[in-house]
């Protein structure tokens, strides 16, 4: 979506804030559904695998950085297609992943706590 850097015009601007910023760790999103990058439908949103290697490999050019979520857009489709997702997605990456509109974001701020005490503790 826009400000990944998937996208063609923004990723410029998001790798700086990744870099500018450089995180100690990340919060994957994604819209369930979505295939085509918006308004620039001729680009196809890479595998989130893909995002996420991306996204750990640039950010690691400054100091460690890991993703420790994942936060789901589940409005394009059904609570059961959403909640289906949500368990896929936790079994392949090993983490939490939450649709913060459907179920808040408890998930997400403890994955942010955890890792805060990792560091600072």
């Amino acid at each position: 979506g826009q400000g990944s850097l998937s996208h063609p015009a923004y990723s410029g601007v998001t790798l700086g804030l990744l870099h500018g910023c450089a995180p100690h760790g990340l919060i994957l999103c994604c819209e369930l559904g979505r295939t085509k990058v918006g308004g620039m439908e001729a680009f196809t949103i890479p595998a989130l695998a893909e995002i996420k290697k991306a996204n750990e490999l640039l950010a690691n050019f400054i100091h460690p950085c890991k993703v420790i979520g994942i936060g789901v857009n589940g409005s394009r489709v059904t609570p059961e297609v959403a909640a289906t997702e949500k368990e896929r997605l936790r079994a392949e990456f090993g983490l939490p992943v939450c649709d913060v509109y459907r179920d808040g974001s408890a998930e997400l701020v403890d994955a942010v706590l955890k890792l805060q005490s990792e560091l600072f503790s």
